[in-house]
């Protein structure tokens, strides 16, 4: 199961302490969840995000990040709509995508800490009257209050072509792709009696009236097809604060289950040559005043990024400064390290390649990121400091990027930093395995989730932990359904030989990423059936989905993580909450 096959299955259409050998088999969550109802579990979210588009260089997030392995995918199409859509209409999905953002104008940190400092929770930004926006320092944003209304003007934008960009490597330009696009959103509206048989993207360019973009626009926030991403594009317009409302309002509507949220920043700018509008420092603060007004405790996860280290203006702070104040003065938990961006965790001196506008012709600059590198590490371990490093051969800068996250790299830093609290995200998905008819442990020996077990087993590095975020096979996509059983029977073999008690396991949704998914409500309950379904009991889920965690962050015991924790309560006039 290689990286392309999972990137398949998530952009296609979706309508006891030691196990046994003997595997109770579903073809999907739903069917666990209907053979034994489960009480709601408690949980501590250890990866999400609530950072919106104003955060995020969107061209480069989108093209070369979020959407990079889309010419290795095939999106399948509903019968309705055969033939099969190509990859031009993808790419044309995406372009309407990254216009979408651009023009919405999501608030920046500093509008979101002017509106932070009313009494009021902050509202729907897109929705504010053009005088209000401006009182919040928002008059470069567009004065468009609907969001339907800013893509029925961005879709009607790109009709009128030609686009400004180059051609794509397929000889197509950006407007056919559009124009793809374009017909297969019409086609489905036409099986739903939404529009006319001969309107076609080529017929709209001929003085359409504005009435038909505005439909477009309004069914493609609800459409079957494409639907998930716009609704998904929506939600980072909006205020970040909205987000961590919204990520609650699914997750814990009750306000009975969530313990505490670590939601993580991202540094981009430097690796995808596209800065983002938000200054960094201003989005930790917008992040500690947001974790002061949430009703459970919110604590982010603060971005380290060597490149910025390396590369940032003389009166500019640098990456490892911003993550220490953020750790120091506002409440954050940890540091957040993006390795597929370009650079590997350690062995960046060795003969490794980098791009040209990072390398700037200097011999020694792989040894210089492993230097701030190891600065970084240095720091955490003297302050009990966690880290959450992305480990997935997934979303990299560019196609080769994604191995970077490999955890092999991550063995010479354990071993010269042996008490390092690390957590290696997205675990479960055992790419590179084996074939499904091999025995025991040889169908998961070279996968990712086999050398993360060797940190564990035997206590060989003890805070060493994994989480199981945008953990996608418990969704019930049917492209998925033939792999389940064999992630089910490899999970197993992982527990029975490394983690018998489930102690180095963690509960991570990736929220809003999880965002794009139609079924991404579903996750945390079904994530638990998923688990129960391969034979964990009420202990080991208590683990995965709490206890872990409090233990990953320091949060169950006497230590610097508390006494910081302590300091920014008290300083901010707030009692402590209690984590248990």
């Amino acid at each position: 199961m290689r990286r392309r096959d999972l990137l398949k299955s998530l952009l296609g259409f979706m309508a006891a302490p030691v196990f046994g050998r003997g595997l109770k088999l579903h073809a999907t969550v739903a069917s666990a969840a209907e053979a034994q109802p489960r009480v709601a579990r408690r949980f501590v979210d250890a990866h999400c995000h609530f950072f919106n588009a104003a955060d995020i260089p969107v061209r480069g997030f989108l093209e070369r990040v979020v959407f990079q392995d889309y010419p290795n995918t095939q999106i399948p199409s509903p019968r309705s709509l055969s033939p099969s859509l190509d990859l031009s209409v993808f790419r044309g999905m995406v372009a309407m995508l990254i216009d979408f953002l651009l023009k919405s104008g999501a608030p920046t940190p500093r509008q979101e800490l002017q509106c932070l400092s009313q009494a009021a929770a902050c509202g729907d930004f897109s929705a504010l009257a053009p005088e209000s926006r401006q009182a919040l320092g928002a008059s470069e944003a567009p004065a468009t209050a609907d969001k339907t209304r800013v893509l029925s003007s961005v879709l009607q934008d790109s009709v009128q072509g030609p686009r400004p960009r180059a051609a794509q490597p397929s000889g197509r330009t950006d407007q056919e792709d559009i124009e793809a696009f374009l017909d297969a959103v019409l086609n489905e509206m036409k099986t739903e009696g939404r529009a006319l048989p001969e309107t076609t993207a080529r017929s709209l360019q001929s003085g359409a009236q504005a009435a038909i973009f505005d439909d477009l626009a309004s069914f493609l926030f609800g459409s079957t097809l494409f639907g998930r991403y716009f609704r998904w594009a929506r939600l980072l317009t909006g205020y970040r604060s909205t987000i961590a409302q919204t990520y609650q309002s699914i997750y814990d509507p009750a306000g009975t289950r969530l313990i505490l949220a670590t939601p993580a920043l991202v540094d981009y700018s430097y690796w995808l040559e596209d800065q983002s509008p938000a200054a960094l420092r201003e989005q930790v603060e917008v992040m500690s005043r947001i974790s002061l007004r949430q009703p459970h405790p919110m604590h982010g996860f603060a971005p380290f990024d060597p490149l910025r280290d390396l590369r940032h203006p003389a009166n500019a702070p640098s990456s490892l400064s911003i993550a220490q104040e953020a750790v120091r003065d506002f409440g954050f938990l940890g540091v957040k390290l993006y390795s597929p961006m370009g650079f590997r965790p350690s062995g960046n001196a060795e003969g490794i390649g980098f791009p040209a506008f990072a390398l700037q012709n200097q011999p020694d600059f792989g040894t210089r990121l492993d230097q701030t590198l190891d600065a970084l590490y240095a720091w955490c371990e003297a302050e009990e400091v966690p880290i959450l490093a992305h480990t997935m051969d997934s979303q990299g800068a560019n196609a080769e990027f994604g191995a970077r996250a490999n955890p092999k790299f991550w063995q010479r830093v354990l071993e010269k930093r042996p008490t390092l609290r690390l957590n290696l995200a997205h675990f479960g998905h055992f790419t590179f395995a084996g074939p499904q008819n091999a025995s025991g442990t040889e169908r998961f020996k070279n996968t990712w989730e086999f050398e993360i077990g060797t940190f564990v087993k035997g206590g060989q590095f003890k805070n060493v932990y994994a989480d199981m975020s945008y953990f996608s096979w418990i969704l019930g996509d049917s492209a998925q359904s033939p792999q389940i059983p064999q992630i089910k029977a490899m999970l197993s073999d992982y527990f029975s030989t490394f983690d018998p008690n489930a102690e180095r396991i963690l509960l991570g949704t990736d929220w809003a990423m999880m965002a794009r998914e139609n079924k991404a409500d579903a996750y945390i309950d079904g994530l638990e059936a998923f688990l129960t379904d391969i034979g964990l009991n009420a202990a080991q889920l208590d683990n995965i989905f709490y206890k872990n965690a409090l233990r990953f962050l320091r949060l169950s015991e006497p230590g610097k993580a508390l006494e910081r924790l302590k300091g920014f309560y008290q300083t901010n006039s707030k009692p402590m909450p209690t984590f248990s």
